[in-house]
């Protein structure tokens, strides 16, 4: 495993900061869809 390795397992070839940033959309996300549902029945 080399410095470069790890840029074979990514979903798109790029920049680590558009991987980065995509990680963080997928996040983003996910915390909204959570909220949603919570809000939904009334947990929160």
């Amino acid at each position: 495993m080399g410095r470069e390795a790890w840029k074979k397992y990514l979903p798109f070839p790029g920049h680590w900061a558009s991987y980065l940033l995509f990680k963080l959309l997928i996040l983003a996300l996910a915390a909204a869809f959570a909220w949603h549902v919570l809000n939904a029945l009334e947990v929160i």
